[in-house]
């Protein structure tokens, strides 16, 4: 009997076991959800900073990434800095060599990254066209509505 019992026991600590590791997973919180991928909108437009107003706003290369999330080709000027996806350009410096354009000293961040860049930010006025020049290359970028 005392060995019937025993082995009674040792069954339903293990039983129980089992049903903690099951409710353990039951009440297991969800992942975090991914955050939306591109800059929020809307970009401030209003206050001081380096950045010309009429550089401002939301822009994207692809024009459908104006509302497609993710959207890889969507930045966000605002008037201290420039949003990527995944990345940001925060502007320590800048000088204006002409009337909607911008040369400006950033720490450029991405990927865990921070490397301080010139980068330069143009206005084409007869195409509405925003040129941004980094690392060497020009992107052309459309604004977004």
């Amino acid at each position: 009997m005392k060995t019937v019992a025993s082995a009674l026991v040792a069954l339903l600590a293990i039983a129980a076991c089992g049903e903690n590791r099951e409710t353990a997973a039951v009440t297991e919180a969800p992942p975090a959800a991914t955050p939306p991928s591109g800059p929020a909108e809307p970009v401030s437009e209003a206050g001081a900073g380096p950045i010309p107003v009429e550089l401002r706003g939301a822009w994207a290369i692809e024009p459908a990434d104006c509302t497609r999330d993710p959207a890889l080709t969507r930045i966000a000027v605002s008037q201290n800095g420039v949003n990527f996806y995944e990345g940001r350009s925060e502007v320590v410096s800048g000088t204006a060599p002409h009337d909607g354009a911008l040369t400006m000293e950033v720490d450029h961040s991405a990927e865990g990254q921070t490397a301080r860049e010139t980068h330069n930010l143009a206005l084409d006025s007869a195409t509405a066209k925003l040129t941004y020049r980094r690392r060497g290359a020009d992107y052309v970028y459309t604004r977004c509505p």
